[in-house]
């Protein structure tokens, strides 16, 4: 990474330096061997963001497929009054597969 790059896609989290999603996708975007990326948001029957799955292709066929739900999220702790989670459910959910 740049350095300008460097102070956008890492970020310190508990005093560790830690790579963004978004920077670990401008790296894989960026290798040679990257063929595609898929993303697919799916949702309840009420139009709620409910999951978000990732499918990400080498040129050379081999795929990797990554499921985050919004249950792992409050598993996890994440989902909180007014956090991102509770805001932008979907953003939160697609960046977290991506992740």
């Amino acid at each position: 990474l740049s350095l300008t790059a460097s102070f956008e896609f890492i970020h310190l989290i508990d005093g560790k330096p830690g790579l963004s999603p978004r920077g670990a996708l401008a790296l894989i975007q960026q290798n040679p061997n990257f063929g595609s990326l898929e993303v697919k948001d799916i949702t309840d029957a009420s139009g709620k963001p409910e999951r978000c799955r990732v499918t990400m292709t080498r040129k050379n066929g081999y795929s990797y497929t990554v499921e985050f739900t919004m249950d792992d999220a409050k598993r996890a702790g994440l989902v909180k009054s007014g956090s991102g989670w509770e805001k932008y459910p979907a953003n939160m959910l697609r960046w977290r597969a991506i992740g």
